[in-house]
């Protein structure tokens, strides 16, 4: 008899429990997002105020990751009906044609504030090529992504023209930006100062054509179907 008086007071306390505001998140709080509004964090980690507080917080955590939103996430319980949501957002490092933007975790997000200090990815980039080359820029030293302006991609010859702040471009494989891009300041060093032009990262050699010399070439054709270069970065 007392075992089912025990029995029967605890389930007394549940059911009270379970009624009362203590059995759900009184607020979620959000810390680190910069881009994004805290209500889209929740949305993401798919809990919201007045949610019953019996969750699994590595769930929520992996959520959170899966997204490729954020690079980095925990989840806290604040007693007694609170809950911490700790993120570091993946960073933003290209924008496409039509204003999406590609993250550094090499996802294409639609999500919050659009930034003016990425790279711009022109239409002719395809979706898995965005996708390796915003990994690629996200791993890139700052002294290096903060030269590039913009991307484009000739399909034909299945090579990508990279546009520099300082007016030069780059000509390289998609297979070879990651490794060679890093390079750029070091052999553009070695051009004059007031030479602007395309720098070929092709094979096994390097090599810089001013725009002067591309013209006379013949206005738009790379200077390898022309014959020698006339200048070399080894």
């Amino acid at each position: 008899m007392r075992r089912l008086a025990l029995l029967f007071f605890v389930l007394l306390v549940v059911l009270a429990f379970l009624r009362s505001p203590y059995s759900r998140f009184q607020t979620v709080d959000v810390q680190g997002a910069v881009r994004l509004q805290p209500e889209t964090v929740e949305d993401i980690a798919g809990v919201h105020p007045g949610d019953a507080i019996f969750i699994r917080p590595q769930a929520v955590r992996g959520r959170l990751l899966d997204s490729g939103e954020f690079v980095e996430a925990r989840v806290h319980y604040r007693f007694p009906n609170r809950l911490l949501l700790e993120v570091r957002e993946a960073r933003p490092v290209a924008m496409s044609a039509d204003g999406g933007l590609w993250l550094e975790t090499g996802v294409f997000s639609r999500r919050g504030k659009v930034p003016t200090d990425v790279v711009w990815f022109g239409g002719s980039i395809d979706e898995r090529t965005a996708e390796a080359l915003a990994r690629s820029l996200g791993g890139f030293p700052a002294s290096v992504y903060e030269e590039l302006s913009e991307i484009t991609f000739d399909t034909e010859k299945d090579r990508l023209h990279v546009f520099l702040q300082n007016g030069d471009e780059v000509v390289v494989a998609p297979e070879d930006f990651e490794r060679l891009m890093p390079h750029v300041p070091e052999l553009l060093a070695a051009v004059p100062d007031d030479a602007r032009g395309r720098l070929y990262l092709l094979g096994e050699g390097s090599y810089f054509v001013s725009y002067e010399r591309l013209t006379k070439n013949g206005e738009g054709q790379d200077a390898d179907e022309k014959g020698k270069p006339p200048s070399r970065v080894e």
